[in-house]
């Protein structure tokens, strides 16, 4: 679970079993405050 995305709909990224970041399809409210108007994807990751 993560805030920016919407639930079932995002998954975990890892790298050698250790968590990196996140990908997924972007809540509704997150497109709302970016004036966005239709379903986005995105990634998260963690690169240091």
């Amino acid at each position: 679970s993560h805030p920016s995305f919407l639930d079932g709909r995002v998954g975990k990224i890892r790298l050698n079993g250790q968590p990196a970041g996140f990908i997924g399809e972007f809540h509704p409210e997150v497109l709302e405050a970016w004036q966005i108007n239709m379903p986005t994807s995105g990634f998260e990751f963690q690169i240091l």
